[in-house]
């Protein structure tokens, strides 16, 4: 019932070019209508703009190209991704999408490639009370198990908007299943945290959608040592096989914050995960770009043998995930 005129004073959203231009990237209509035809030519129909923006890992291709600072948006971002997402198979695909399916697709992302491991898992899986039985997670496990590393976490990624939709009791039991799960053996692995904390926010502002991280608009990077000694130590110890060199990388990330302060010595606490929890929920009150600092310098001691592993390069994702950093894929 309204006039013409006042249509676009009530639109939601402005055009879809102009919120990209807001965004500070350099797409053009034509850019975006050539991209559509592209990703549906290598794809089909199961890829949306959407999911393929999203940034997933960079997988193992390298770019000859200046890095780029978090959160921006590169022209080739959405055809990288869109590829990326190309490479999952097309069960694993639909199955991540699915609320039926998405559990035992998770669950198959947490078993061990050790088989007495993977079996003690199998056995807690029966004992669980729930629709989840160690046969239906075996079945996709057969096709995770052939997956790259690389695509472990896109995978997880797509399946997070399915998991939301699960009821409460749902959620509950699949957070305790993965809890019980990659504590089996005593030892976590970076990729085992990354699922279970990026599971938990996920699931946790899925519930408490009102919930808001209070930022901190005065406190400075610096005035975070004791957390940065933990984070910047803990991927530096995760990214270098060599003792001397993982020391090496994290006062390289550190002098990157700053060359004046005297930084913690390197230092990997027993109890690391439970460390990092706690170092990334403060951190997280930082303003977003102290954070993209933050993210600039993690890098520098990723990138300190140019040798990024997919440990290190997980685990760097998981870091930005939790402090609601975006990454492009190809960051």
């Amino acid at each position: 019932g309204f006039r013409k005129q006042a249509s676009s004073f009530l639109a939601t959203h402005p055009p879809l070019q102009e919120r990209i231009t807001r965004l500070g990237s350099t797409f053009s209509n034509s850019d975006l209508a050539k991209l559509a035809v592209k990703m549906g030519a290598v794809t089909g129909n199961s890829v949306h703009l959407n999911e393929a923006v999203a940034g997933f890992s960079a997988g193992t291709q390298v770019y000859e190209r200046e890095s780029q600072a978090p959160g921006q948006l590169h022209s080739d971002s959405p055809e990288l991704a869109g590829s990326i997402i190309s490479e999952v198979p097309v069960d694993l695909y639909e199955a991540a999408h699915d609320t039926v399916e998405v559990r035992p697709v998770v669950i198959a992302l947490l078993l061990d490639p050790d088989d007495s491991v993977r079996e003690q898992q199998l056995v807690m899986i029966d004992r669980q009370e729930n629709e989840i039985t160690s046969a239906h997670v075996m079945q996709y496990w057969q096709q995770v198990s052939r997956l790259t590393t690389e695509l472990h976490l896109p995978l997880l990624e797509l399946a997070f908007p399915a998991v939301r939709r699960l009821t409460w009791q749902q959620q509950s039991k699949l957070l305790r299943l993965v809890d019980g799960l990659i504590t089996i053996n005593n030892a976590i692995n970076s990729f085992e945290y990354l699922l279970s904390r990026l599971l938990l926010q996920s699931l946790q502002e899925s519930q408490y959608p009102r919930r808001r991280v209070k930022t901190s608009r005065r406190r400075k990077l610096y005035h975070y040592q004791y957390e940065l000694g933990i984070v910047f130590s803990v991927l530096a110890d995760f990214g270098h096989a060599s003792h001397d060199i993982a020391v090496q990388a994290y006062a390289a990330g550190l002098y990157h914050v700053s060359s004046q302060q005297d930084w913690p010595v390197f230092h990997v606490p027993d109890n690391w995960p439970a460390a990092m929890d706690d170092a990334l929920r403060r951190l997280d009150t930082l303003r977003p770009l102290v954070k993209e600092e933050l993210i600039e310098s993690l890098k520098v001691t990723a990138d300190y043998d140019t040798q990024s592993t997919s440990s290190e390069l997980e685990l760097l994702r998981v870091i930005a995930g939790l402090m609601h950093i975006p990454m492009p894929p190809e960051y």
